[in-house]
């Protein structure tokens, strides 16, 4: 399991799901109407701060 970074819309909310794939597509049931999602993984946010 994945610990998931879900943004819907400017909104942010996390959850564990066994892939990013799977994460989007929850949200996507979660929020139809949204006109923006995107999911990252923690592990990815974190190496991208340390890269800065």
């Amino acid at each position: 399991m994945r610990r998931c970074i879900i943004k819907v819309e400017g909104a942010y909310y996390t959850a564990l799901f066994p892939s990013t794939c799977a994460a989007l597509e929850d949200a996507m049931r979660r929020f139809p109407r949204a006109s923006a999602i995107s999911v990252r993984t923690v592990q990815r946010l974190y190496r991208c701060m340390a890269a800065h």
